[in-house]
């Protein structure tokens, strides 16, 4: 009698390919931004500058926005303070050995590593106006022009979202076009604000056609959006119940103005938003698009959900079990991981324990889809590259595919390991 034996085959044992569709840059203000600045704005960056400098104090732009009221334990801050001072937030050789240590081949970079540096005349705050338009489109553009020097050093690595002065139709369909040259391979696409024309509007059709020529996603983070002006002992927990409703609005406006029909290669990414929202909305949005009362379909052809379907994407980062186990449900080929480095909800530090509490036990092939697979896809990246790169620095399945015990859990429990929705 022969006994048959089952041999590992590569698919079991070769090392996961991941891709980080969330992190976090932040240049130096002084040091590094102003030598992007045109010459005719130098007075008025360090005039900005100066009047920057006496904010400082307030370390980060969460506790400016909040009034200093944030409640975070000793030991949150001290974990804050510790993993902003790493000089991977704005120099990319330091960037790609923290990569290698936690085993990503490639990350979408957003600005905003929870630092005092932030993007010259823009407010503090995701949602906060400068005093100036014209002064704000600048200073995306000197962000924009840092961060494409910076992705050169590992274009293939190195997934920079550039920002678009979105208020200017014109202006950022010139940003794109230039992104996409300069080898940025996404736009920060910001929420919906009552500062700038409704996204259902026809004003903005030469941006959706740029970004779909250009195959560049559309990625709104999450904290961005119209929100109020919190204030008060309970403006952090406001914050928190609000934000991910104003991140997410832009699906309806670009869904119901018909924009996923005239651009169906046009993909558009949520960021840091998590996940078991989506199928409830899209519940909601195909009854209104079914309801007996009306007929939608002279409007677009198909419900909703289709176009989800089509031309969205969701990157929930630091992806809880539960999240994982509903993989289907939410869409498995367009279900995406993020590190959040270096912010203290997210990975960095123990990254491998998190891919362990996420996905061990899981078929070996959904979980290559959700850390690399769907990525490789939705950036268009050059995914041999990252293969050779992934061989190098990758957790194998064998290494990932063991249970977490209590004894290994980290001090801080991180967003990761939430077990009853959004934060816990």
């Amino acid at each position: 009698m022969s006994i048959h034996v089952n041999t590992p085959t590569k698919a079991d044992t070769e090392p996961y390919l991941i891709v980080s569709t969330d992190s976090h840059a932040s240049p130096l203000l002084k040091e590094q931004l102003r030598d992007y600045c045109p010459k005719a704005y130098l007075e008025q960056f360090d005039e900005f500058v100066a009047s920057w400098e006496p904010t400082r104090h307030r370390g980060n732009w969460d506790d400016g926005a909040k009034g200093d009221t944030a409640p975070f334990t000793d030991l949150v801050k001290q974990r804050w303070s510790e993993l902003t001072q790493t000089e991977g937030i704005f120099e990319p050789q330091a960037r790609l050995r923290d990569m290698d240590t936690d085993g990503i081949a490639a990350e979408v970079i957003f600005h905003g590593a929870s630092t005092a540096d932030i993007i010259p005349w823009q407010g503090r705050g995701f949602w906060q106006e400068s005093s100036s338009r014209e002064l704000e489109a600048v200073g995306r553009q000197i962000y924009n022009r840092w961060l494409a020097d910076f992705v050169s050093a590992a274009p293939d690595r190195f997934i920079g979202a550039a920002q678009v002065p979105i208020w200017d139709v014109d202006a950022s369909v010139k940003e794109v076009e230039w992104a996409a040259e300069a080898g940025l391979k996404c736009i920060n696409f910001p929420a919906p604000h009552r500062s700038a024309p409704d996204y259902n509007s026809p004003i903005y059709e030469p941006f959706w056609a740029a970004c779909a020529a250009a195959d560049l996603p559309l990625t709104t983070h999450g904290g961005s959006g119209d929100m109020p002006s919190y204030s008060g002992p309970e403006a952090w927990a406001l914050y928190m119940s609000d934000l991910f409703f104003y991140s997410r609005r832009g699906l309806w406006y670009l869904t119901w103005a018909g924009v996923f029909e005239r651009y169906p290669n046009l993909k558009y990414v949520f960021v840091e938003q998590r996940s078991e929202w989506v199928p409830s909305t899209l519940a909601h949005l195909d009854s209104i698009y079914y309801s007996e009362f009306h007929d939608w379909k002279r409007m677009i052809p198909r419900p909703p959900s289709e176009y989800f379907a089509q031309n969205c994407y969701v990157a929930s980062s630091f992806m809880a079990r539960f999240e994982a186990d509903n993989r289907h449900e939410i869409g498995i080929d367009h279900f995406m991981w993020g590190s959040d480095y270096p912010h203290y909800e997210g990975t960095w530090g123990y990254t491998d324990k998190v891919l362990r509490q996420t996905f061990a036990g899981m078929p070996v092939d959904d979980v290559r889809k959700i850390l690399g697979e769907n990525a490789v896809r939705c950036f268009n990246l050059d995914r041999d590259h990252l293969r050779s790169i992934a061989d190098r620095i990758g957790p194998s399945p064998a290494d990932v595919d063991v249970p977490m015990t209590p004894e290994e859990l980290p001090d801080i429990l991180g967003c990761s390991f939430r077990t009853r929705g959004t934060w816990s």
